[in-house]
């Protein structure tokens, strides 16, 4: 009898699915009255809110990724005092992940000459308690120099508990240089200051696959089984 094949396997492995876009923010549609202080999104549901006392924004040209007519970035100002608050400033996203799996975050980044070169991103999964756990290159240099874009990218996969939830959400925050208590600027040849921006575009989350319904679950067993089978009567 021949070895059983690993094709049904392969077939739940390999994902059948298509990359699912949740929620995205392109902040393109200042027209129309979009808040700077809680810009909706572009597409699909959540929330977008600014983190630290006086931070402010404004709309200003996006990234050059950005196809929109009507281009914008959320370009965010007023941040901490050298010296000061490292981590409490910046921005922050809740998107609910329910009925989704494998997630994905991704945005453009862009940082001003005196604003902070370093920046961390963090997560939540109760909506309450943030971390960096588990997450590749979470603190963040911008080494472009000032007035600068950079793409961030973040694969949850490996983090099963941000599938299928209500609370997850995440932010961006401005930080100290490493073993320092000091914001160094993102053009060397400044300095820091808290005018200095962090602008934010196309800020989308997603995911690889839809979380299995048990009905769907039993259906998929079934058909792997029967399959299986007819695989042994043909050997």
């Amino acid at each position: 009898m021949k070895k059983i094949s690993s094709l049904a396997l392969a077939f739940i492995a390999s994902g059948a699915f298509a990359q699912t876009l949740i929620t995205e923010w392109n902040f393109n549609g200042v027209a129309s009255g979009l808040s700077t202080t809680n810009p909706v999104p572009s597409t699909g549901t959540g929330t977008a809110s600014l983190l630290g006392t006086g931070l402010s924004a404004t709309f200003n040209t996006g990234s050059s990724l950005d196809p929109g007519l009507d281009n914008n970035r959320w370009n965010t100002r007023n941040y901490a005092a050298q010296g000061a608050d490292s981590g409490v400033y910046g921005v922050r996203f809740n998107v609910s992940t329910v009925g989704q799996a494998d997630i994905q975050v991704k945005y453009e980044h862009r940082f001003s000459n005196t604003s902070s070169r370093w920046s961390r991103f963090e997560y939540t999964l109760d909506g309450t308690t943030f971390t960096s756990a588990g997450l590749t290159n979470a603190e963040f240099e911008n080494i472009l120099g000032g007035d600068a874009w950079n793409s961030r990218a973040f694969d949850f996969t490996a983090i099963n508990a941000a599938d299928d939830n209500a609370n997850f959400g995440f932010r961006v925050v401005s930080i100290f240089a490493p073993t320092t208590t000091a914001y160094s600027p993102s053009n060397p040849a400044g300095s820091y200051a808290s005018t200095g921006t962090f602008g934010f575009d196309l800020v989308n989350v997603s995911a690889l696959n839809p979380v299995p319904e048990p009905a769907s679950m039993a259906a998929l067993g079934l058909g792997v089984a029967g399959l299986l089978r007819r695989r042994v009567k043909k050997a």
